[in-house]
Order: structure tokens, then sequence, then C-alpha cells
């Protein structure tokens, strides 16, 4: 026989356990063969006094001795050694020497001290079972208690038919006999619903328990019947089952491998098979007539267990439905709805077949969120996914894969027009998005994975995008890259100006020329100061901001040209003995600490003073971080640098940036030019933000004045600084200076 049992160090009482074992195997051998063989193969000996009387005292102190002091077993295990100690005695009143006249009162009494000898038995393996199978989920407990009615109510019928029939004997002897019967199949049921929500281990003391719960109910069962029907002798085969019994506990008693699952392929299947096996059985037991003394407790228990495979079905609803949903959910961005980077590894390759992934990066939603809040930077991700489902069919994907990461899943799309439909997604989600009264602008790259061979797998198609991606964003952003190697043709273009702007910079900038536009006091013609615009002379064409500013940035070459414009401007003006200031844009990404080192460096090298410079700053650049703004802004005013607030008006602007902010003016956003002589509320508003201003000491500048129309309705409104082309177009510095002078003797004022 062999027994899984713990691996510990050797001691006196493990020595102690085996010999013990070793014994109580060679006594139940003895006692089998003396009692089933036709001869005396050994020498004669009484099996009911000596021979089980000694097996019950050697198992019982065997399992007494069973672990130390610490083990939270070793209670449990000392109820069922008192149990089998118990039995034994009861085998020493049945055999008693005694009258045939008492013999049937010393066996009604042997029976019953046997029923009391299973009860500490019970008690003992059920806190055994308690501590060896903790329930672990809310299924565990149906499923046992299933399993447990079931078995205890297909056991009762067949003991029940068994009976049936049958003489009986005395009421008193089959009572106690019908109780103990019940007790053990009570002990299997037990132990079978221990298994079930141990996942039926392979090794361990659970199974070696089922064997001696099975070989007690068996041996009880018998015995039960063979006395039902006259047909009971001592001595014989029946009795070969209480020593085994025993052996078995014992066996059990020094099995340490705790119950927690097995990789039996049968103890696999056998939490999903017993239930089943054991309803159906149930099923026929209220199906069969009733017969027996028992049919009453077989078909309670068997009703029992019909509900609670209702039950059962019940919690697998609804855990079904609950892990659908979370299933569900686990697939889905929460913000937007969209499937996630897990929805795209359960594709299957049927359904990647044929198709294209494009990954596409979003950069600017986090400085979206830190300058205007989560609620901004929200809708900023619901625009980008519409922006993204415009032009898809009702066959591809859209997925959000991470914060600012989302994918496209194209179905049969020829592999030349990936590219072309991926820089349209590219371009569309750059366009300025309009949002709580924000102009507002992110920029994206795109890597591609096509299809190769029949057999397409998710995680090949995401490494492959992820690779692409990564190399397009490390050209900057725009860039739509394929996992080959291949751009499209609007990144190539984009690729091929940043290299131009490269060069153009390397060549000390001189490309970029600053176009100066004036801005007039209404009143008397003079003008106030003039706006440095860029222009990129470049292959012979002259290129507006518009075409090249989103690169200039892409190429990280911002700061060289807002140096560049700063110095250049300054020296101009000065070269051309035009004492007028300049206004140079400063983009919200150079509003800090270091800015007023750049002016300083310009003023210095281009030989000007501070008072001929302004600063012009949106919004932006200072409420991101406003306590930073201020004191920037204050900087560069303490060096004697003047700062107006452009395009005043839109976004969130309000009055409280003219008061909390160090500034020297404002300029109103174009926006507000073309009704503010048709719209009364727009004049309202425009007289009333030049009122708060004038009352602060700040200029107000009126930008978009494009038609002569404008500058009578502006005169006539008494608004005194305009800029616009209807006062002057953008024009380099030769030209500057012969409109100047043009200028000055149409309104008879200085140049």
């Amino acid at each position: 026989m062999t027994a899984t049992v713990d691996v510990r160090a050797p001691s006196r009482v493990r020595r102690a356990e085996q010999v013990l074992l070793t014994v109580l195997g060679l006594l139940v051998l003895r006692y089998s063969v003396a009692v089933l063989s036709p001869v005396h193969l050994v020498p004669p000996l009484d099996p009911n006094v000596w021979g089980f009387t000694a097996i019950s005292v050697v198992a019982a102190t065997a399992i007494a001795m069973r672990g130390d002091r610490t083990d939270p077993t070793r209670r449990g295990w000392r109820f069922v050694a008192l149990g089998v100690l118990v039995l034994g005695a009861a085998n020493l009143v049945y055999a008693w020497p005694a009258n045939p006249a008492a013999d049937n009162e010393l066996d009604v009494a042997a029976d019953f001290i046997a029923v009391l000898g299973m009860l500490p038995v019970v008690h003992g393996l059920g806190s055994l079972v308690w501590a060896w199978t903790p329930i672990r989920d809310r299924t565990e407990l149906p499923d046992a208690i299933l399993v447990g009615l079931s078995v205890f109510a297909v056991a009762t019928s067949l003991l029940s038919h068994g009976l049936d029939g049958a003489s009986r004997g005395s009421l008193a002897s089959m009572a106690v006999n019908d109780l103990g019967v019940l007790v053990d199949i009570v002990v299997v049921a037990l132990i079978v619903a221990a298994l079930q929500a141990a996942d039926w281990p392979r090794r361990g003391p659970l199974p070696w328990l089922l064997g001696a719960g099975l070989a007690m109910a068996g041996t009880d069962g018998a015995y039960l019947v063979a006395i039902a029907h006259g047909s009971y002798v001592p001595g014989g085969a029946i009795d070969v089952g209480w020593p085994v019994t025993g052996l078995l506990l014992t066996i059990a008693s020094q099995s340490q491998a705790a119950p927690t699952g097995s990789t039996w392929p049968i103890a696999q299947r056998a939490p999903l098979v017993m239930p089943t096996v054991l309803v159906a059985a149930v099923a026929a037991v209220l199906v069969i007539p009733d017969v027996g003394p028992m049919r009453w407790l077989a078909r309670t228990a068997a009703v029992l267990a019909v509900a609670f495979a209702a039950l059962r079905m019940h919690i697998a609803v609804r855990q079904a439905l609950g892990l659908a949903t979370e299933l569900r959910e686990a697939r889905l961005d929460p913000r937007t709805g969209l499937p996630n980077r897990r929805a795209l590894l359960a594709l299957q390759e049927r359904e990647l077949r044929g198709s294209t992934l494009v990954i596409l990066a979003i950069d600017g939603v986090e400085d979206v969120t830190a300058r205007h809040g989560v609620a901004t930077g929200e809708a900023v991700v619901t625009a980008i996914v519409a922006r993204l489902r415009m032009d898809l069919r009702g066959a591809d994907t859209v997925l959000r894969l991470g914060e600012d990461e989302f994918a496209l899943v194209l179905r049969d799309v020829p592999a030349q027009a990936v590219a072309h439909l991926a820089e349209a997604l590219v371009e569309r989600i750059e366009q300025p998005l309009e949002i709580a009264g924000h102009s507002l602008s992110v920029s994206a790259c795109a890597g591609i994975a096509e299809p190769a061979g029949n057999h397409p797998s998710p995680e090949r198609l995401l490494a492959e995008a992820s690779m692409a991606l990564r190399a397009a964003q490390a050209s900057g952003g725009g860039i739509v890259r394929a996992f080959t190697g291949q751009v499209g043709p609007t990144s190539e273009e984009r690729l091929r100006m940043r290299r131009a702007i490269r060069g153009a910079f390397h060549a000390d900038a001189e490309a970029f020329v600053p176009y100066y536009q004036p801005i007039v006091d209404l009143t008397d013609g003079s003008i106030l100061a003039l706006e440095a615009l860029v222009r990129w002379h470049v292959d012979g064409h002259v290129l507006a901001p518009a075409a090249f500013l989103q690169e200039i940035a892409r190429a990280d070459a911002m700061p060289a040209l807002t140096m560049h414009m700063l110095t250049r401007s300054l020296r101009e003006l000065r070269g051309a003995g035009l004492d007028l200031p300049v206004t140079v844009n400063v983009p919200p990404d150079l509003v800090d600490a270091s800015l007023a080192t750049m002016v300083q460096g310009a003023v210095r090298t281009s030989g000007s003073q501070p008072r001929h410079l302004i600063v012009e700053v949106t919004e932006d650049a200072i409420i991101a971080d406003p306590q930073r703004g201020a004191s920037v802004l204050a900087g560069l005013r303490s060096d004697g640098v003047r700062v107006l607030l452009d395009d005043f008006g839109t976004g969130w602007s309000g009055l409280s940036l003219l008061r909390d902010f160090p500034l020297d003016g404002i300029k109103l956003d174009a926006s507000f030019a073309a009704p503010m002589w048709a719209d009364p509320t727009t004049t309202t508003i425009v007289r009333g933000i030049a009122g708060v201003a004038a009352e602060l000491g700040l200029l107000v500048i009126h930008e978009g004045i494009e038609t002569d129309e404008h500058v009578a309705a502006f005169r006539a409104h008494g608004v005194r600084y305009v800029q616009g082309f209807a006062c002057g177009r953008p024009m380099p510095i030769a030209d500057l200076v012969r409109w100047c002078s043009l200028h000055a003797e149409s309104n008879g004022t200085a140049p």
C-alpha cells in the first residue's frame, strides 16, 4: 500500500507512526486471511475479540499521534481516534461471552455503542474537512452541498431498496443499525462535498478518507441488510470491511499533502462532471417508485439536491452574465467606450486576415489638460475620436490603446491606400479644435503594419505597428511610416521641409525674413509700432507662417527662430534709422525663465535699446502657470521691454488677466473687427474692454482692420490704435522704409 505522506525531519514520533502503520497493515492482513480463507492458513484466532480489537487499538493510537502541538488538524484527528477506539469497544461488547438469552440485548448494546463511536468520528472529520477545504468563492459551497445531498439521496435510496421486503430484526436492533448507516452516509456525503470544494485532488488525506467512508458505509450497509434478512454470520466476509476502514483512516491521518487542486486530467473534469452525474442520479431517485422503509428520507434529500441544483444554475447564470459584463468592460476604454488593447489582442486570426493595423500617437493632449483642465482634455480626446470615425467604414474598427494612443483595424484596404488614409487622418487630427472658446491644436504620428501570410496574429501586428510608430516619432510629429520603412507622400514632403529648415538655420537663418506690419493711430495717422511677421524665402517662393511654423516646431527650431526674429528685426530697424518699436510674438513654450536672457541677448546683439522692443504673448503662455507667467512678464518690464497680451477676447480671456499680470497693453482679436460696426452687442463689449483698459493705463490695439469701411467705422466709434491690411500690409524692411516715408508725407507726420 502507498500513502502520500509529508516530508519531515526524522523524529521519534514519526518513526513510531510508521511502525504502528506497518503493524496495523500486518494485523489487517492477518485478520482478512483468517476471515476469508476457506482453510486455516494461520493459527486459529477469534477475529472478533482479538483481531478487530487489536486493530482498533493500534489504529486509534496511530491516529492520535498524528501531528505536533502546532498542527491545527490535531484536535480533529484526536476525535477520529476516539471514535475508532469506541468502535473497538463496541466489538468487545458484541463478542462478550453471555448466555443465549442475553445475546440479543448485548448485540443491540454493541450496535448502540458503535453508533456513539461514529459521533466523534463525524465531528473530527467535519473539523478536518472544514480546515482543508476553505470556500474560495460563492459557487463552491452550493456545489459541495449539492454533491453531498445527492450522494446522501442516492445512497439512502439504495439502502432502502436493499431493505425492501426484509423480515427485519428486533425494533431496537434495526433502529440502531439504521441510524449507524445513516451516519455513515452523512460521513461519505461530507467527504464527497469536501472533495468537490477542493476540486477533487488526486493526493492528500481526502481521497483516503473517501475510501474509509465508503468502506465503513458499505460494510455497515451490508451488515444492516444482512441483519434485516437474517443472513448475517459473524466472522464472515462482511467483517473485513471494518478493519480496512481503520487502516484507511490511519493512512489518511499520515497523509500531509493539502488538497489544493490537482493536475490529474480526471480531477480537472470532476468539479463539473460530478454535480451533473449526481443530479441525474437524483432525478432517478425521484422517478423510481417509492420502495423500502427509508424512501421518505431519500426523496427529501433528492428534493433538496434538486433545489440546490436550481440555486447553482441561478448562480452560474448570474456569474456568466457578470463575467460577460466584466470581459466587455475590460476590453473597453472607460472614457471613450472604444475597444482597448485587450480587445485588440483578443482578435482571432480569421478576424485579422486581410486587415491592416494603424497606430496613431497623439501629442499635445497632456499639455491641453495641464493648461485648460481635465474637462477640456477629455473634450479634445472626444473630438479626436469623432475625427477618426468620420471616413471609416462599418467593417473598420477604432481602438484606444493608451492615454494618447489610438489604433485602427482597416479591413481589405489596398496597401497603397492605407498610407493616404493614415495621412489624411493625421492632417484632420492636427486641424485646430474649437473647444470651450479655445483654439487648440495637437499633433499626431502613425505607424502601419500590414498583414503577412494567412495567419496574422494581433501580437505581431501590434509589435510591427508600434515599431513603425516609434520610427515615425523619431522623425518628428505628423509623420506616417510603415513597418517596411516607407513613408506617405505627405510625410515625405514634411520630412523634406524639415531638412530644408535645418539647412536654413545651419546657414544662419537668413532665409527667414521679418516682414513688418504697422500699428496705426487713427487720430493722427502716426505709427505706434511695427509687428515683425516671419516669412521664409525658399526656392524662389515666399512662404507665410502657416506653411512652415508647424514644421519649425517639429524640427525643434522655434527657440532659434524666435531669437533670430528678435535680433534681426531690432537690427534692421536700427540700421534703417527708424526710431519705432517692434513687436515680436513669443510662442507659449518659450515664456519661461530663459526668456529674459534671450531678450537681453537680442537687444545687446542688435545694438538697440529695450524701449524699442515689445514682446507679444498669448493667454496660453501665462495661464498654465500664472505665478511663473507673472514673474516672467515682470522681469521683462523691469528690463524696459514692454509686453502686449495678444488675441485678447478668445478662449477664457477675462478681466482678471488685466488685473493679475504686468502688461502694457492688449491686442483685441481680429474676430471682433468685422461685427464691430454692425453688431451693437460686440460694440458694447469692445467699448467696455477698452474703457477698463484705459482706466488701467493699458493700450488697446484692434486687429483685423482689413477695409476702408472698417477704418471709417472704427474711427467713428472712437477707436485709436488699429492694425490690418487697410493700414498696411506686412512688408520687408526696404519696402517699409519707402512706405513710412510716403505715409509720413500723406499724414504730415514724421516717419
